[in-house]
Formats: C-alpha cells, structure tokens, sequence
C-alpha cells in the first residue's frame, strides 16, 4: 500500500477520536507518566491517591467500545464517563470491564480515573470504533 494513502488513512482513524486536550490531576502521586494517546487515555505510578480527569470531544457519531485496564499492588483503581453538559455518569469502569457507547458529535465528555491509595500500578481507558 502507499505510505501516502496509508498516512492519511491513519490521520482519518485518529480524527474521528480525538482528545480535545484538557486533564488535570489531584492528589498525591509519585513518578507519574501520563501515557494518554488519541485513542486512549492511560498513565502509570509508583503511588498515587487522587483523581485524574481528561476532557475528550469525539468528532463524529459513532457507537465505541471502550476498555479498561489497571492493575497495582495496593488500592484501587477506577474509571468514569461523565457528560460534562449534564453532569450525568455515562460509564462506570472497574479493571477488565469494557462496554459500548454512543458518541455525541462535538458533544464533551469527561473521563475521571479515581486512585485510591494505589501503589506500583498502572491504568489505561481507550476506544475503538465498534
């Protein structure tokens, strides 16, 4: 295939999901690494007790199925979908879990990934068009 049509077809996979760009982070964390892509919002730690949120804006509608992962060696972890309009859970995630959602053109979201006391760990959230 040509590297040209195969640039562009990637470029249009990633634009149909992306990322507007906006997190945060509170709590307490140690050596953490924001490993968020496109497609996926995803990190790592060696202690963290607190929340992350990233705010993502899906450019087109189409029905998704996210998974989530997460593994440490104490606490907790778990993820969230809020629609940022109506402050109303979507999506409600625990390591494993993975479910099919209808994406909102233009609509924003926000994904919160809760750490309780988790230690030595990793999380990560991502989608796919199903």
């Amino acid at each position: 295939m040509n590297k040209g049509i195969l640039t562009v077809a990637m470029i249009s996979a990633a634009a149909t999901t992306m990322l507007t760009g906006c997190s945060s982070r509170t709590g307490n964390y140690i050596n953490y690494k924001n490993k968020s892509t496109s497609t996926s919002v995803a990190g790592s730690f060696k202690s963290y007790d607190g929340k992350i949120k990233e705010t993502v804006k899906f450019d087109s509608d189409k029905t998704l199925k996210f998974t989530f992962d997460s593994d440490c060696t104490d606490g907790t972890i778990t993820a969230v979908i809020v629609d940022k309009e109506s402050d109303k859970t979507i999506c409600d995630f625990t390591s494993g879990n993975s479910t099919d959602f209808e994406a909102e053109s233009g609509k924003k979201y926000e994904i919160i990934i809760t750490l309780d006391d988790a230690k030595n760990g990793s999380y990560d959230l991502h989608w796919e068009n199903k």
